[in-house]
């Protein structure tokens, strides 16, 4: 009895952190799991699920009820204060403690009947016993337990990698689970009564069950994997795009210096010639005009960091093609620091997404504003366009998948990866629209 008691308070104990790594690598990157963390989480955890246990075995104990309610409470409500992101509303928490409450059972289920399934074929085919039945199956749900979390640990956690699941994929799991609990209810009716069974239907039976409950998951996993990567690859080759302009107006610039230096001497002999005939005005119109040769030597945007310049550049063709106004002001003491990549997540989101405003409106009032404004700590960099009609901007404040193009399963990241990028360096945004204009502010550190 003590045995068991252990086994199920070690799996009890287990279950909520395979929860909150599931969430952390599919739903909310905002999620936290670290080693400390666990730590810190285990020993309430434990002394909860020894409550909860002990309640259910025996009942020596006072207030039974009372009490096995408190610590089954209790039990749900630890994960979610350490390892959820404490910067949000009452309603965020509240809804990662139903999402514990029932992705437990759930999880619960799945590797139950995973272990249960193994368990009878291995009875009927004389593997094993009765007799030694409750501790094989025991076994093998704890292994099913630690083999999860070692796998979201390898492949996301460790990796750092959450690839979010859309609404499509979530109704694919929620069909799964449906599958796993009637699999679970299937095992204990044939636990029960179905051991008349010919040998090699229940083997059979069996065994295309296991099959399904390993390759549904994985099928969906595999299709989101994909689909992420293939964002991932074109936000690769906006950077890429960015990269390359950047060095096409380098080697631009380089040559067009090369050879102006190389007529210089020229240029001077020149106007030497024209001052000692007393040709003035001839002499002030050559002058103007290799000083209209200088400025176009300059670089036509100047933000103060590099990488923005070259983004910028990269995008005022497409611009000129729509006949969009662009505008920017202010510059940034040095460079942001960023990582390009991260730079060009960002920004060049931003700016696709103004574009693409922009050419919905009808008329010519088709612009794109940038303001940069710095203060002792802080760049304030505001982002303004103008936009066809009003748009909801709850949406994208509160950090949702919210996207206005028809297929809403494939859009909608952008803005998402813009806020999650800039928590990365403790910068914040927020949005707000008129009916003629967005406005994106951000907030970045120095």
């Amino acid at each position: 009895m003590k045995l068991v008691i252990i086994g199920y308070i070690i799996t009890r104990t287990l279950m909520p952190i395979i929860v909150f790594m599931f969430l952390k690598c599919f739903y909310d990157d905002s999620i936290q799991i670290t080693g400390k963390k666990i730590w810190i989480y285990l020993l309430p955890e434990v002394l909860a699920g020894t409550l909860i246990e002990l309640s259910v075995f025996t009942d020596m104990i006072p207030f039974q009820p009372v009490l096995e309610n408190l610590a089954e409470l209790f039990y749900l409500i630890v994960p979610v204060v350490i390892f959820c992101d404490r910067k949000r509303r009452i309603r965020y928490y509240i809804k990662n403690l139903i999402l514990t409450a029932i992705l437990s059972i759930f999880f619960w289920m799945t590797v139950t009947a995973f272990a249960i399934a193994n368990c009878m074929i291995l009875v009927r085919t004389e593997v094993i016993t009765f007799d030694n039945y409750d501790i094989f199956c025991y076994f093998l749900t704890l292994f099913s337990m630690v083999f999860i979390i070692l796998w979201l640990y390898v492949a996301f956690i460790r990796k750092q990698l959450t690839i979010l699941m859309r609404r499509r994929d979530t109704f694919l799991f929620s069909i799964y689970f449906i599958f796993v609990t009637l699999i679970f209810l299937a095992n204990a009716y044939n636990r029960e009564y179905g051991w008349d069974q010919s040998w090699i239907i229940f083997v059979s039976v069996k065994l295309l069950m296991l099959l399904l409950m390993l390759l549904m998951p994985v099928i969906i996993i595999k299709s989101r994997q994909s689909t992420y990567y293939n964002e991932l690859s074109i936000r690769n080759e906006k950077f890429l795009e960015v990269e390359l302009t950047a060095s096409k107006a380098y080697r631009q610039s380089q040559e067009d210096t090369r050879a102006f230096r190389h007529d210089m001497n020229n240029n001077l002999l020149m106007i030497s010639a024209m001052m000692q005939k007393n040709q003035y005005q001839e002499a002030e119109a050559y002058i103007n005009s290799i000083s209209e040769m200088l400025s176009s030597f300059s670089p036509k945007i100047v933000t103060g960091d590099s990488m923005l310049d070259s983004l910028f550049a990269s995008k005022l063709p497409i611009m000129e093609e729509k006949s969009i106004k662009f505008n920017i002001s202010g510059v940034i003491d040095s460079n942001l620091n960023w990582k390009p990549i991260d730079i060009c997540a960002v920004f060049a989101n931003l700016i696709d997404n103004a574009i693409e405003a922009c050419d919905k409106v009808t008329d010519q009032n088709r612009y794109i504003k940038v303001k940069i404004k710095k203060t002792k700590f802080q760049y304030i960099i505001t982002f303004c366009n103008s936009v066809a009609q009003l748009v909801d901007c709850s949406q994208f404040n509160e950090n949702s998948h919210y996207s206005s193009k028809p297929d809403k399963s494939c859009h909608g990241f952008g803005m998402k990866n813009i806020r999650n990028t800039l928590a990365k360096y403790g910068a914040v945004m927020q949005v707000s629209c008129t009916n003629q204009e967005f406005t994106t502010q951000m907030i970045i550190m120095k």
